[in-house]
């Protein structure tokens, strides 16, 4: 009986360890939303900026986003104050179905990106594909910049 008893606890003490090492699974604040995860690359028609996005559940990584003109220099182009290639901290927020606000921590706290989210059958790709339509505005800027993404299978 005390071997049994002994095996319970072990199982139990392994199971906590484990539920502990893997992180909270219930409270999603602080997160990326699950579907904005992934890979995301640049898909808009002008296709101005080259680059992409690495969305984990609490970490994104802003892969290029360069100037396909180098001559050319836009003021308000997609994630000018982020450093590229390194891990930010960030979370993101629903305001309803297909809309939310990304942020990501910088130097000054938290910068607010609104997103457009959608899924619909691009007849082209024969396929259904996830689109990310991002949203840039400098204080005092009339006309903003959007950056349209789509998701990539890994």
């Amino acid at each position: 009986m005390k071997k049994l008893r002994c095996f319970s606890v072990c199982i139990v003490l392994l199971f906590a360890l484990i539920l502990n090492a893997c992180g909270d699974w219930g409270d999603a604040d602080g997160n990326f939303e699950y579907r904005l995860q992934g890979r995301w690359e640049t898909y808009s028609s002008n296709k101005t900026y080259i680059g992409s996005l690495i969305i984990t559940s609490n970490k994104i990584t802003i892969d290029g986003y360069d100037q396909q003109d180098y001559y050319y220099y836009d003021p308000r182009r997609p994630f000018k104050n982020f450093p590229r290639n390194f891990r930010l901290d960030g979370y993101s927020e629903k305001t309803n179905n297909t809309r939310g606000i990304i942020y990501i921590e910088n130097d000054n706290g938290f910068d607010e990106i609104p997103y457009r989210y959608d899924s619909e059958y691009v007849s082209t790709l024969r396929a259904y594909v996830e689109t990310l339509l991002l949203t840039f505005t400098d204080p005092g800027e009339e006309n903003p910049l959007y950056e349209t993404l789509i998701k990539i299978a890994d």
